[in-house]
């Protein structure tokens, strides 16, 4: 799928938008994740935030929540830093 072909190429900023896309059409927790961690990557952290807090809320026992968390408070503290 066009997304891992973006991830296989390390270009983040055309995978964020095959996300974006996949999360206006399908709007899952896991697309939103996705868009998340990309958003983070890319120095997006108040995007990061908001999607990945989603995810969280939505999926509290996932197998990756340490991750995530983890990812979310990265995306906090670089938020709190550039105001």
């Amino acid at each position: 799928n066009l997304k891992r072909i973006h991830e296989g190429r390390k270009d983040r900023a055309r995978a964020l938008l095959v996300t974006d896309r996949l999360v206006e059409v399908a709007n899952t927790p896991e697309h939103r994740r996705d868009r998340g961690l990309y958003a983070l990557a890319l120095g997006a952290n108040q995007a990061a935030a908001t999607d990945l807090a989603h995810y969280l809320l939505q999926r509290p026992n996932a197998p990756d929540a340490k991750e995530i968390r983890s990812a979310l408070e990265r995306s906090r503290r670089a938020g709190a830093r550039a105001n």
